[in-house]
């Protein structure tokens, strides 16, 4: 425990030194170093190990890691009176007056918020996993992650795809690997989702401080990004009525809602195709890797904010590591790439501008180049290379609303709500305020919201696009809340304005609040395995950490003990990974009734074990007396014993 919090903590600090003089507001550089760090930890960690994998070794993850602590510990030694100095004026700055005492104690609210939202949707409870309902998506997270931690997946490879790089943002896993390898696979889920939430609602609150020049619409923005703001709340409330429900009754239905939350984020008659998920705190619960990115975008945002106050060598460092961060998200890395685009454009301080992207566009561009050659493999549908493409149909809802201009108007009016209207005024007194911010943010709104309705970029739908959707949200919610700032404090119409203000406040976020009372009512009902069974010890103590394992009955146990599946429960076509084809490969080897070709296509796909409660016909058949494992507890065959006379 003393590791995790030794590793959480230094990088922070390291990162503080840079910050300290740059940043005003506590929350801000706090939250920035945290990401900073672990951003940078995870970095230098991953290449570590990926260069130890190249020596042959075993274990990658612990010896990176140990490497890596190594050295925070040889800098935080060098820096040590910094360190002290910083720490030391922080301490003195400290000061128990109320003012201070609010901020202590909205932060405490803010980890109280974040805990209680992911804790109760995966928990590991007598020797088993249990996750919610709703947070289905940890069946490909602990893949990811297991592989990294007992697998040595260095380079990375397809999980549930064996032989195939991983062409998928995969660097959230890594870090959350970094700590698995210490406290296991559930704890460091929920430790790294609730710290990402906590330090992007630090975040938010800091930036509204930082740039808006107003702690209090920070606060109202990390109350709009936990909402939503859609017209949910009309029919809902309509329904109570028509029922004739007491009010209290309403009031308590609301507050101790248990229904699914993502069933409930829909409305009964899809109104304009409405989906609630795309706006509420889904994604931040299911794809958990947009909470750390959106932090990102807020820490982007900032430095295009503040490019003229930094140095032409800091830019290029935030640019070259602004475009590394195309393995953690690639969406969010587009939204960045496309804000620098669209400021080179518009803006006539051009040059510090590019000073971000040019380094920022060659880390991305190599990147891209390396992944379109990684779809040059035989495994992938020709088709793979058409993306992305042209798309106009993400405001749409299937046949029921297909794609209109009228039908996409719709989509956007219910799901923001008057959330547009707080929108517009925020521009509005942004451009008469400080035009550089307002240019800024628009310069994430604008290309992102092109971009959501007109490209595809995922083979698997165009609703992927909430992948832009979402976070470009939460720079809108950081404007509607300096528009409800602007109101509550005009000093024309005082009192017409702040009564304005609140109206639009409530309206603003009584949707969010229906739909997010599900999430934290959430209870772990769902058995996912045993954890650690049996099975899932003896693979992985008696196999080679990058072994492959062809099985249709136990593939958790197998991902759960960090071994790669030549075709797994994975979103395969997705990706246009040849699913159908490894599947027919599958029926070859069960089917063959020649254990010579049962050994040629098992070493021709580098299968090391074959599942051996379904015996192959080829074995079936064989005289040879190897063709199970004889311990019960590895209903597997391992295919160099069986085949070890064939060359």
């Amino acid at each position: 425990m003393l590791f995790i919090i030794l590793i959480t903590i230094l990088p922070t600090i390291l990162i503080y030194l840079f910050f300290d003089k740059l940043i005003k507001s506590f929350y801000l550089k706090l939250s920035f170093s945290w990401f900073g760090g672990q951003y940078i930890l995870a970095i230098y960690t991953f290449v570590i190990a990926v260069t130890l994998s190249l020596f042959g070794l075993n274990n990658l993850l612990q010896k990176a890691l140990t490497v890596s602590f190594i050295s925070i510990a040889i800098v935080s030694f060098i820096l040590y009176r910094q360190i002290f100095t910083i720490v030391n004026s922080a301490l003195r700055e400290i000061k128990l007056n109320p003012k201070t005492l609010f901020k202590i104690g909205f932060l405490a609210l803010i980890f109280l918020f974040s805990f209680y939202f992911y804790k109760p949707h995966l928990v590991l409870r007598g020797g088993s996993i249990y996750t919610s309902p709703v947070y289905w998506d940890f069946k490909w997270h602990a893949p990811l992650i297991q592989n990294f931690v007992y697998g040595d997946n260095f380079p990375p490879q397809n999980e549930s795809f064996a032989g195939v790089a991983a062409t998928y943002h995969f660097f959230w896993g890594f870090l959350t690997a970094i700590y698995a390898s210490k406290v296991g696979l559930i704890s460091a889920i929920n430790y790294i989702s609730i710290l990402s939430l906590f330090f992007l609602l630090t975040t938010i609150v800091g930036f509204g401080e930082e740039v808006f020049k107003s702690f209090w619409t920070g606060i109202l923005a990390a109350l709009l990004t936990i909402t939503s703001s859609s017209l949910h709340f009309v029919p809902y409330f309509k329904n109570a009525l028509n029922q004739r429900e007491p009010f209290p009754h309403i009031i308590k239905s609301l507050l101790f809602n248990t229904s699914h939350p993502f069933f409930f984020s829909f409305v009964p008659g899809n109104p304009y195709g409405y989906n609630g998920t795309m706006f509420n705190m889904f994604y931040f619960l299911a794809e958990r890797q947009i909470v750390i990115g959106v932090i990102f975008l807020i820490f982007f945002a900032w430095v295009i904010y503040k490019k003229d106050n930094l140095t032409n060598t800091n830019l290029i460092i935030m640019g070259l590591l602004g475009g590394s961060y195309f393995l953690w998200h690639l969406f969010i890395t587009i939204m960045i790439f496309s804000a620098l685009l669209f400021l080179v454009i518009v803006d006539k301080e051009r040059k510090k501008t590019l000073s971000l992207l040019i380094p920022f566009s060659l880390v991305f561009i190599i990147h891209l180049l390396y992944f379109k050659h990684l779809t040059n493999s035989g495994w992938f549908y020709p088709d793979v290379k058409s993306f992305p493409k042209i798309n106009f149909n993400f405001p749409t809802m299937g046949k029921e609303y297909p794609f209109s201009i009228l039908h996409a108007l719709g989509y956007y009016v219910y799901g923001y709500g008057f959330k547009i209207i707080l929108l517009f005024i925020g521009l509005f007194f942004l451009k008469k305020k400080d035009t550089k911010l307002f240019l800024t943010l628009l310069s994430v709104i604008i290309p992102t919201f092109i971009l959501i309705n007109t490209v595809q970029l995922s083979p698997l739908s165009i609703y992927d696009n909430h992948k832009w959707l979402r976070p470009m949200n939460v720079i809108i919610d950081l404007i509607a809340s300096f528009a409800l700032y602007q109101l509550f404090t005009s000093r024309k119409l005082r009192i017409l304005s702040f009564i304005f203000g609140v109206f639009l406040f409530i309206l603003s976020t009584m949707s969010g609040f229906l739909e997010l009372m599900p999430f934290l009512n959430s209870q772990p009902t769902n058995l996912y395995a045993r954890y650690p069974s049996p099975l899932i010890l003896s693979i992985r103590n008696t196999t080679k950490p990058q072994s492959t394992f062809l099985t249709q009955l136990y593939g958790k146990e197998v991902q759960l003990a960090g071994r790669k599946l030549f075709l797994g429960d994975y979103a395969g076509q997705d990706l246009r990974l040849k699913k159908r084809l490894r599947e027919e490969i599958i029926n070859q080897i069960y089917s063959t009734t020649s254990l010579k070709t049962f050994c040629s296509l098992t070493r021709q796909y580098k299968i090391d074990y074959v599942e051996g409660t379904q015996t192959p016909l080829a074995l079936t058949l064989s005289s040879d007396p190897i063709t199970k494992q004889e311990d019960n507890q590895m209903p597997f065959i391992e295919v160099k014993k069986v085949c070890g006379k064939y060359p």
